[in-house]
């Protein structure tokens, strides 16, 4: 059908294929309701076959790790933490899922076993809820039935007038927090006899965001000391929890190492501190205390200084438009801010020379700013990057790497001391 097709030649940060690529999308279904009750009859049939899974869970409610009456948070992380996730795509083994009481037995499933037995120990404490099939891609979406476009499902659990969205399936993200690859593309809600379809993001609302606060002194020599405290939040914690959990005493002290790298070359690390990888319901915290000889070059009374970066990988996206043009449209990372605020003490006798003016960015792909602020004794430098849009046309690319050479460019980031007579 489809003839002379041109070979795709990868480019960094390039849109998935299925942008690019012409695709035949078939149903046999005539139209969305349909579609529904396909999937709402398996689901429910195995929620209704719950009345081991409801005793036994009941059971333990009793106990003092649980009230009386879970709330619907409880019974959440009740399932994600003990019932192991199986990453089988939806529909990967069809779209009839395994009976509520079988998942408890076994006490390990895939998304659609962890949905129901899920569904089932929330309406055994009368709290209704009802699946919701997303795309969790950015390709293309058909308006045709088609079930194979939904390739994950969560939860919807209505509260009143709110509705909570729960994902059981996440090792390091709480249940409420549905991850930012989750949200992409539509979702069909699978309301009893009318399923409603809905861009993902217009649904599940997540804060997602990394700050880092940096502390830092600069003596005459040039040697800079301070510490680096960060918070993640988000898909940014969920970054954090995956890369220091089950982590040797060895592999966290070469990460610590190679972020005091990212402050300055030669830096040495002083202290550490790690918060909980389990913890989901908190934001994951890191500190990193430093200290980095020969940071500031010195020339005669001037002493020049490079603004550092925040020493945490998983704090920042990870994203540069390297290329001068491209061929494809550009896939921006998730659609979060992160943020760092440096507060930097320089030696007694000198004096600001040189601050770059503030660099503040909008356009309808990201929000950047860069701004310096002069106090008595010191410099407040905070720099924010917000990403806005899934991706970037061809045509608006430049717009994008204008952006990011000037975050980048050396003279937005200098300070210049001058030593006073």
């Amino acid at each position: 059908m489809f003839n002379d097709l041109a070979q795709l030649t990868p480019e960094p940060n390039m849109v998935p294929s299925s942008h690019l690529i012409p695709r035949l999308v078939f149903t046999s279904f005539s139209d969305w309701a349909e579609c529904g009750l396909y999937v709402g009859e398996r689901f429910w049939q195995s929620v209704e076959s719950a009345n081991m899974a409801l005793t036994q869970f009941q059971a333990l409610a009793a106990l003092p790790g649980l009230a009386a009456r879970p709330s619907v948070q409880n019974i959440a992380f009740w399932v994600q933490q003990n019932i192991r996730s199986v990453p089988l795509s939806l529909g990967a083994v069809g779209y009839e899922p395994n009976s509520a009481n079988d998942v408890w037995k076994n006490r390990y499933g895939d998304v659609r076993d962890k949905l129901v037995l899920l569904a089932a120990l929330l309406g055994g404490q009368g709290i209704p809820s009802y699946p919701v099939l997303m795309q969790a891609s950015s390709a293309p979406f058909s308006a045709l039935p088609a079930l194979e476009q939904f390739s994950h499902a969560i939860l919807a659990v209505p509260l009143g007038e709110d509705t909570l969205y729960l994902d059981p399936m996440p090792r390091f993200t709480p249940p409420n927090e549905i991850s930012y690859g989750r949200t992409q593309g539509m979702a069909c809600q699978m309301i009893l006899g009318a399923p409603l379809l809905t861009p993902a993001k217009e649904l599940v609302k997540v804060d997602r965001h990394a700050s880092t606060r940096m502390s830092v002194r600069l003596d005459s020599a040039g040697t800079l000391r301070g510490r680096a405290d960060c918070e993640a939040v988000g898909d940014y914690g969920a970054s954090a929890r995956s890369m220091f959990s089950d982590q040797k005493e060895l592999e966290r002290d070469i990460y610590f190492q190679s972020a005091a790298s990212r402050v300055g070359q030669g830096a040495k690390v002083l202290d550490t501190a790690v918060s909980d990888p389990e913890q989901l319901t908190q934001p994951m915290t890191a500190s990193l205390e430093f200290e980095c000889a020969d940071f500031a070059v010195q020339q005669d009374d001037l002493m020049l200084v490079e603004m550092p970066v925040t020493p945490f990988t998983f704090a920042v996206s990870g994203f540069y438009p390297s290329m001068p043009v491209v061929t494809y449209p550009v896939d921006l990372p998730i659609e979060g801010k992160t943020e760092t605020t440096t507060v930097l003490t320089f030696p007694r006798g000198y004096k600001v020379s040189y601050l770059p003016p503030p660099l503040i960015v909008e356009n309808p792909y990201v929000s950047l700013s860069l701004v310096p602020k002069p106090l008595d004794d010191r410099i407040e430098w905070t720099q924010s990057l917000l990403y806005k849009q899934d991706y970037v046309p061809v045509a608006e690319y430049g717009v994008l790497r204008a952006a990011f050479e000037q975050l980048v460019a050396p003279k937005n980031r200098l300070l210049v001391l001058e030593k006073m007579e």
